[in-house]
């Protein structure tokens, strides 16, 4: 009994067990299936964040170009000019700040009239955009810049600023008209609303791998470096512009993240886009199913169990009555067999019998 009763629980763990292994395979490959889903969910979302910032350069370069064209831009009149870019403006909700630089480079006029105090009679034309408009004579596209070049000029942030040239009187390059995007309305209208589950987010980089956007405060204008992204190879994908997956433990912090990059391409500048999310959240996920599935198994084979105890149970008791009935039949039989030979002795041949054997022995 004891024996049997080792064998019956060491065959009930091993049955346990087998369901711990079964639902943790299948966790894994849970996991496996989450992984790659979110993943490309995710890449459709930093894709489609990059394509919608590519979208709004230009929408913006073409209203540029457009005021380039117009000659109370090409020639300031005021207040006429002042009075249309200030309703372009507000038509406009991107278009922060317009300027107007001379052939030189030299900043003539700002719109709205109180940004950047001190930036009038300042000499742009050492930037990318202004050469590249003038070289081309197409609309240009600057990479984001600070506007901190001059000290004494005020109001310093991010920005990204559109140029068209505009012609003079003969048909020459007589400077450009500038729409310049603030990086900060760019990251809330196109970054920073990109959310995967609790902890995932985006993020955005300028050309030399400095953020530009990022749910974190402290970490805008904070550069990118090897000491980021572990892998060198993937930090490098990042910053060509590449399109796909990628997986990094950011220094100081516990745990890998899974990322899915792509880039902002406009005139030649690459802004990587990237959507970052903690490994931890995926498995989140899929724990809960893990959960419910090994209790279930659990619950299954506890069924299985009891039902198979007392399969065992109902068996040893018909068992039980098989041997008490075959006993019984066997007692009948002896009674039947002892009733027979009393019934013969007792009959009247047998007691005549007897008596000539006793009249024999008298003579």
């Amino acid at each position: 009994m004891r024996r049997q009763v080792i064998i019956g629980f060491g065959s009930v763990l091993g049955v346990l067990l087998a369901a711990v292994l079964v639902s943790y395979s299948f966790y894994q490959k849970a996991i496996e299936t989450a992984e790659t889903m979110i993943r490309k969910e995710m890449l459709i979302m930093a894709d489609q964040t990059a394509r919608g910032i590519e979208d709004l350069i230009r929408d913006y370069m073409v209203e540029t170009e457009w005021l380039a064209e117009l000659p109370r831009i090409r020639k300031v009149r005021e207040p006429e000019t002042t009075t249309f870019l200030d309703k372009e403006r507000k038509d406009k909700p991107y278009m922060r700040i317009v300027v107007i630089e001379d052939r030189n480079g030299i900043l003539k006029y700002i719109n709205p009239p109180d940004a950047l105090k001190g930036v009038i009679g300042k000499d742009f034309s050492f930037r990318d955009y202004f050469q590249k408009a003038k070289d081309t004579g197409k609309v240009a596209v600057s990479d984001m810049i600070e506007s901190g070049q001059y000290e004494d000029v005020k109001d310093r942030f991010k920005g990204v600023v559109i140029a068209a040239p505009l012609p003079g009187p003969d048909g020459g390059f007589n400077g450009v008209v500038g729409s310049v995007i603030d990086v900060t309305d760019i990251a809330k209208r196109f970054v920073l609303p990109v959310r995967v589950g609790k902890e995932g987010y985006a993020w955005m980089l300028d050309e030399n791998g400095v953020t530009m956007a990022h749910p974190e405060a402290g970490r805008v204008g904070e550069k990118v470096t090897e000491r980021n992204l572990i892998a060198k190879a993937l930090l490098d994908r990042i910053l060509k512009g590449e399109k796909g997956f990628g997986e990094y433990t950011r220094s100081g912090e516990k745990g890998k993240k899974i990322i899915a990059f792509s880039a902002v391409k406009v005139d030649g500048h690459v802004w990587p886009v990237g959507v970052t999310v903690p490994y931890s959240e995926v498995e989140m996920l899929v724990y809960p199913i893990y959960t419910r599935l090994l209790i279930l198994m659990i619950f299954v084979v506890g069924i299985i169990l009891g039902g198979g105890v007392v399969f065992m149970r109902k068996a040893a008791e018909v068992k039980r009555l098989k041997q008490e009935i075959v006993a019984l039949e066997i007692r009948i039989d002896e009674e039947k067999r002892s009733q027979a030979v009393e019934s013969i002795t007792e009959t009247d041949y047998f007691r005549t019998l007897a008596e000539k054997v006793e009249a024999m022995k008298a003579e």
